[in-house]
């Protein structure tokens, strides 16, 4: 009977450490299904635009393609996201997460992704300015090539550094957090056209000292139980 106690409390215990240990909050993250693009944060680059056009959810979502340009160029919709005007601190570990649909058969060489990374500037970023991104320590999460379902896409954590090096060289206090759907334009000959939705930041949450103090008298119950 103990053994069979034993063996509960370590499939019981184990499963709720780790669930309070990587549970998620979710960020304001302003107009990740882009339901209301008059208003929306995002800002654009060329062959990146809102559609109605048959959305992975919701009523909108972002279609990027990369017809007509060239190879080396970026179609990218992003935001940032200030610090003084989140919820967000130096010292938190963050992710993207969302949702991505190829519409066509992706170019061999293009890349489709979501991509995390930290500012040093609190300019707004106007369309092509990423002179203040640190595009060094940023992370990133890939479609899978050619598939036509829909994909949900999930980059690793980054820890909310005091200060970056940005891609201009310049070491300065953290500001901002750039977020950012992309296709990597490698191979202009052939379309790929990609929808993205659903793009959400979250901050990965350590276990609470009351969420600690429930497993540790689990744990104790459990034990005084077996050694009954």
């Amino acid at each position: 009977m103990s053994t069979q106690y034993n063996r509960f409390l370590k499939l019981l215990t184990i499963p709720l450490f780790a669930v309070l240990t990587l549970s998620a909050q979710a960020a304001l993250l302003l107009d990740g299904g882009f339901e209301e693009p008059g208003s929306s944060p995002w800002t654009f680059t060329s062959n990146a635009q809102v559609t109605s056009i048959s959305p992975i959810s919701g009523s909108q979502s972002a279609l990027l393609s990369n017809n007509g340009l060239t190879q080396g160029a970026f179609v990218v919709g992003f935001q940032t996201i200030l610090l003084n005007d989140s919820d967000y601190a130096v010292g938190d570990e963050i992710f993207l997460s969302g949702l991505t649909q190829l519409l066509s058969v992706q170019g061999p060489l293009d890349r489709v992704y979501i991509e995390l990374a930290l500012r040093n500037s609190a300019d707004p970023e106007a369309s092509g300015s990423v002179g203040d991104v640190d595009f060094l320590n940023s992370v990133s999460a890939d479609a899978l090539f050619d598939t036509p379902l829909v994909q949900t896409l999930t980059t690793s954590s980054l820890v909310i550094t005091e200060f970056v090096t940005s891609l201009n060289g310049e070491t300065a206090t953290t500001q901002g957090i750039r977020i950012a759907i992309a296709i990597a334009v490698n191979n202009g000959n052939q379309l790929t056209a990609a929808l993205f939705d659903d793009i959400k930041l979250q901050k990965v949450s350590a276990p609470g000292l009351f969420s600690l103090l429930i497993i540790a008298m689990l744990f104790t119950a459990l034990r005084k139980r077996t050694a009954g």
